[in-house]
């Protein structure tokens, strides 16, 4: 296949050179530090009880923001993106808080196996990274679905990572006692961040249905 065979995407009908490796790199380096960013303000603020809505407002995000359909979220100014961002789902606040309390409950989750010794057998451990990561997917899946207009799609996605959420609580719950003792912050604070995950979750339904 030539070079004039490549699909060049949106950019061959707008007048501008497609995205090099290199601006692509830069543009998903910024988008982990919006992530990072997000884990950051989470953390300072997860004792409240409206921590995610608080994170919104300190993000910068409207309400209609959460929604779905929400397309480009501004982002601080970087010399090496170029600033003609095309729309990705990198920059959807769902996906952003999706991925940021996805790597949240699983750090959560290695430091309770961490502090737990040999306490918790390796079979649940390993079921429950992978329902985790299911859960993960799925929010992935049901943002994309957004971004085409497929709010039922949407939902479907959203119903997948709730069956897949209450899975992970139940692994959880499955936790020996002697591991939650030996490292009961990291288990708590696993468990919140997944009942923050529902929410989000929940709210995204809700926002579809509306």
């Amino acid at each position: 296949m030539h070079d004039e065979d490549q699909p060049q995407g949106d950019a061959e009908n707008s007048g501008q050179a497609p995205w090099s490796e290199s601006d692509w790199t830069a543009y998903l380096k910024r988008q982990e530090l919006e992530v990072a960013r997000f884990l950051s303000i989470y953390n300072e603020v997860k004792a409240l009880p409206d921590r995610l809505d608080t994170c919104a407002r300190r993000m910068g995000w409207e309400p209609n923001e959460w929604s779905p359909g929400t397309e480009i979220i501004d982002i601080e100014f970087d010399p090496e993106v170029p600033q003609d961002l095309p729309y990705c789902i990198h920059q959807h606040p769902v996906f952003i808080v999706g991925r940021a309390l996805s790597i949240q409950a699983s750090t959560s989750f290695r430091s309770l196996l961490r502090d737990s010794g040999k306490a918790v057998e390796p079979l649940l451990a390993a079921e429950l990274m992978l329902s985790l990561w299911e859960v993960h997917q799925q929010i992935i899946l049901a943002v994309n679905a957004t971004d085409t207009g497929d709010l039922s799609l949407t939902v479907v996605h959203m119903k997948r990572a709730l069956t897949s959420l209450n899975t992970t609580l139940g692994l959880l719950q499955s936790v020996p006692t002697e591991a939650r003792m030996s490292a009961m912050g990291s288990f708590e604070d696993t468990e919140s961040t997944l009942f923050d995950l529902r929410e989000i979750c929940l709210r995204v339904m809700s926002d579809c249905r509306w």
